[in-house]
């Protein structure tokens, strides 16, 4: 799968966030849009590694803050990006 040249025009967060856990997914990341965390849209992701990496190409590609709220890597079951509406 190849990403995106820019970021989806138009759409709600939500839907970047659903548009993107798809790709993920499709790039190796065996990501789904999981429910909802704290009000937030939510990935989950089992096999995430650059995480530096991750959260540039997901807050770049939705315009959202985009949060690590769970991480493999730490002795978490998943890693979890909450996508947060920008500062």
């Amino acid at each position: 799968a190849q990403l995106p040249r820019r970021t989806p025009a138009g759409g709600s967060r939500r839907e970047k966030v659903t548009e993107l856990s798809a790709l993920m997914d499709q790039l190796g990341y065996d990501a789904r849009k999981a429910r909802d965390v704290g009000g937030a849209p939510t990935i989950e992701a089992d096999n995430c590694v650059f995480h530096e990496l991750d959260l540039a190409l997901l807050t770049s590609y939705t315009g959202s803050k985009v949060e690590l709220h769970e991480c493999m890597a730490k002795g978490g079951q998943v890693c979890r990006f909450r996508f947060l509406p920008p500062a």
